[in-house]
């Protein structure tokens, strides 16, 4: 199951359940939600900054370096990959947390809740 997709596909689709049988939808159709979003799809959403945050997650290839180090022969990523990586991840991360009001870095946020 590819969690991107999930993301991506439940951002595009502002899927906010507010009820117990929307959530039961919503968890029936993750098997929809896991296809890759068509990029014309992320680009006609009407906010212009999160179809621009959301096409340079899905073009991101951040997991391709992390399965090598995780899951293949223990390679070891140059500097200047750990370093470009790291830039990327922040340049999408960040900002797509700060748009969608995700308070990434307060511990405090896990125990009141959203």
């Amino acid at each position: 199951m590819d969690l991107r997709n999930i993301f991506v596909n439940s951002v595009r689709l502002t899927c906010k359940p507010s009820s117990m049988e929307e959530a039961a939808k919503f968890i029936n159709d993750l098997d929809i939600l896991t296809d890759t979003p068509s990029n014309v799809d992320i680009a006609n959403l009407p906010d212009s900054r999160l179809s621009q945050l959301l096409q340079m997650l899905k073009q991101s290839n951040i997991n391709e370096l992390r399965n090598q180090v995780v899951h293949k022969k223990a390679y070891r990523p140059s500097r200047e990959e750990v370093e470009a990586a790291i830039e990327e991840t922040r340049g999408i991360l960040f900002p797509l947390a700060r748009y969608l009001s995700i308070d990434y870095d307060d511990i405090n946020w896990y125990i009141r809740g959203a």
